[in-house]
């Protein structure tokens, strides 16, 4: 089961950066648009330089409706019965040979830590979904006390039964164990026909005249045909659908040349994401083009991210550079807003244009210091953000995007393995003129952040789960969907490709 908030939620496919949810009713509300500069280094290529314009229209609302579209997202606490904060654990102690009482205790637990400390609660469905889970894994635990024993119970099969019942939620950030609870919608890509694009829409070459595409799968190819490069560099168009099934997605296409009409069927294959090294930081050269590589955005990594942020300014001496980000699961945003603030040499540059909100109860407040305290960070800033307020929520911080000049032209590798700050550091530089995205999408892992650790007191099953809700300027929910790139290609090949492009265009 899905969550429930699509009973009040409609789902949007916004192609020019932001994939996601929008709250009830967003499209009825007064916005404005931000244009982000004139891209100027791509007067070259008018028919990048038109999907880049079109691609960086920033949709935002005025501050004072904001508070209201956020709302659906956010539960709305009518009493605070929490339990003592001293109940949850700092660290995980294994159970074994755990009896019935002491797994349904944890699951009281459980809810009642999901339901004050879990930011997601109200997306991922609510008191509905919630306590049909709960009543669900109670019912389970004393069928399976009645068939096994009292104490038959253990810590995998427990673990095992929480993730089953919990599947419903859909949350990069969301961990029981070292599992995410989590559906990616990821990019299918056709790669056996190239089109082009005139005046009279998409066509392809055959026997040396133009053939042109009327219809994908019975719909307008507008849909479906995205900006993507061929082996040698050439900007083209081909199909590309998201979908959670990592198998090969089937395509009708009906082609008119001449008065005559004929169907091709043609396979969308997932994106072939790699597994890359952690490196936070490292520069070096291909094909004579810099290329600055940051695969990590965590803390732990500062004496490595403190050279990439220092050195940021150096860039600006370039004409051009590549920045791959791809396998990039983010960190810390500290990174970004340095990194920006180099490189744009704006000293007064504080952050990108987007939303947050923090969860502030006991229990929220509680997890988050425990997590400091894990990951052996100093806890004074949570006591200012999540010190526990009437409401349960913080106020609503929304920053209006703003435009960043840049005469330096930057190609960004993105994949869905990019996400958190990672997909913070994209809000940041889509702010920035003549910037360009190459890969997938990202993965989606976004809105429900700070994500913060607690266990289970008895089986000591950990959780992971956000206590903050970031959300972009349009007010969207990206869980599984991510940011859109403007060229869409297989994020394997996505350096090959874009060293060919800039060779072709630019050289």
């Amino acid at each position: 089961m899905k969550s429930l908030f699509c009973f009040f939620l409609f789902i949007v496919l916004v192609m020019g950066f932001t994939l996601g949810i929008l709250p009830a009713g967003a499209e009825q509300k007064a916005y404005e648009i931000l244009e982000s500069g004139d891209h100027s280094r791509l007067e070259g290529i008018p028919e990048l330089k038109e999907i880049i314009d079109k691609n960086r229209k920033i949709k935002y609302y005025p501050a004072e409706i904001v508070e209201e579209m956020v709302k659906p997202f956010l539960y709305s606490y009518e009493d605070f019965k929490e339990i003592d904060p001293e109940k949850i654990p700092k660290t995980e102690i294994p159970g074994f040979d755990l009896s019935k009482s002491e797994v349904i205790e944890d699951i009281e637990l459980l809810f009642q830590v999901l339901k004050y400390g879990y930011v997601g609660y109200e997306i991922q469905g609510g008191d509905q979904a919630f306590l049909e889970a709960r009543e669900s894994l109670i019912s389970w635990a004393k069928d399976f006390a009645t068939e096994k024993g009292e104490k038959a119970f253990f810590h995998g099969g427990f673990e095992d039964i929480l993730i089953e019942k919990l599947s419903f939620i859909n949350d990069w950030h969301f961990k029981i164990g070292q599992e995410r609870l989590y559906t990616h919608e990821k990019m299918h890509l056709g790669t056996e026909l190239d089109f082009y694009r005139d005046q009279d829409g998409f066509y392809l070459e055959k026997d040396g005249e133009k053939a042109y595409l009327i219809s994908c799968n019975g719909t307008d190819p507008e849909k479906y045909l995205k900006p993507s490069l061929n082996p040698g560099g050439e900007l083209v168009y081909r199909p590309v659908k998201l979908a959670p099934e990592d198998n090969q997605k089937k395509t009708t296409l009906l082609l008119e040349q001449n008065g005559e009409r004929w169907e091709k069927n043609i396979s969308l294959i997932p994106a072939d994401t790699p597994d890359y090294s952690l490196v936070p930081f490292a520069i070096h050269k291909e094909n004579d083009i810099t290329v600055i590589t940051s695969r990590n955005l965590s803390r732990h990594f500062d004496d490595d991210l403190r050279p990439m942020v220092e050195k940021a300014g150096e860039l600006r001496d370039e004409d051009l550079f590549i920045l791959d980000l791809r396998g990039n699961t983010g960190g810390s945003t500290e990174y970004v807003r340095g990194w920006v603030k180099e490189f744009s040499s704006q000293t007064d540059y504080q952050i990108w244009g987007w939303g947050r909100i923090d969860l502030c109860t006991q229990t929220s407040h509680r997890i988050r210091k425990n997590t400091e305290y894990i990951l052996g960070f100093d806890a004074e800033w949570v006591e200012e953000r999540f010190s526990p307020t009437a409401t349960g929520w913080s106020e609503v911080l929304y920053r209006k995007p703003q435009k960043i000049e840049n005469d330096v032209l930057i190609f960004v590798l993105i994949d869905d393995k990019i996400a958190s700050a990672a997909e913070a550091f994209l809000l940041a530089l889509r702010e920035m003129e003549n910037v360009v995205f190459v890969g997938s999408n990202t993965a989606g892992g976004f809105n429900m952040g700070n994500y913060s650790f607690f266990n289970l007191p008895h089986s000591g099953v950990f959780f992971q789960a956000g206590v903050t809700l970031f959300f972009p300027p349009e007010i969207s929910i990206i869980e599984g969907t991510g940011f859109a790139p403007d060229i869409w290609v297989e994020p394997a090949a996505a350096m090959e490709k874009t060293l060919a492009f800039i060779e072709r265009y630019f050289r």
